[in-house]
């Protein structure tokens, strides 16, 4: 009786991560095939999904596969978090971090994704001060932002999606951290998010 259960409890185990391959698998392809064209003009990215907003994000179009999102992205993985499916509960073990850094628009990019806290940075450094955060559902800018970026966050609707974030900028560039929500996946809302104020405080 106990070899049955062991048996059972191995080829549950082994068909839980042939589901998870496939299913991972299709995610990427699908991923790849929503951002291998041209970027898309998106003016809010937090009306769009992290797949719209990673076509946005494009800046080199048709770099990589379906195994390298992030190539058209101009940015790489340098480490990954461990991932550990606990076969006695719905949670996983996950160690480490995740760090994914690149050079957009002649700008440094790093981001770093550790116990559910993710942290995007956009040089150039020498930004000027601000900072800014979510009131409701809407990011405001904090007292003495420059005008642009309280005019670029002001023309943002409502959203959800920017849930649990904090932005500052000054001498690292402009940062945004996130503690609330996948963020594995909102980092590309945040990235998008980063460009668009360092632009606006030109």
């Amino acid at each position: 009786m106990l070899t049955v259960v062991i048996v059972a409890v191995v080829v549950s185990i082994a068909a839980f991560a042939v589901y998870q391959r496939q299913a991972l698998g299709a995610a990427r392809t699908d991923a790849h095939d929503r951002i291998a064209g041209a970027p898309p003009d998106l003016a809010d990215a937090g009306q769009a999904d992290w797949q719209e907003v990673m076509g946005a994000l494009v800046v080199e179009p048709g770099a990589g596969d379906e195994n390298d999102l992030l190539a058209p992205l101009a940015l790489r993985v340098e480490e990954t978090q461990k991932v550990t499916p606990n076969i006695h509960g719905p949670h996983k073990d996950i160690r480490g971090r995740t760090k994914i850094s690149g050079t957009r628009h002649g700008r440094r990019v790093d981001i770093t994704v550790k116990e559910g806290v993710s942290r995007v940075n956009v040089g150039p450094p020498g930004v000027a001060a601000f900072t800014a955060a979510v009131d409701g559902r809407r990011l405001v800018a904090g007292g003495g932002a420059p005008d642009g970026v309280v005019s670029a966050l002001e023309s943002l609707g409502e959203s959800k999606r920017w849930r649990g974030v904090r932005v500052s900028g000054g001498d690292h560039g402009v940062r945004v951290t996130r503690d609330e929500g996948p963020v594995d996946t909102t980092i590309y809302h945040d990235l998008w998010l980063a460009e668009r104020l360092i632009e606006a405080n030109r």
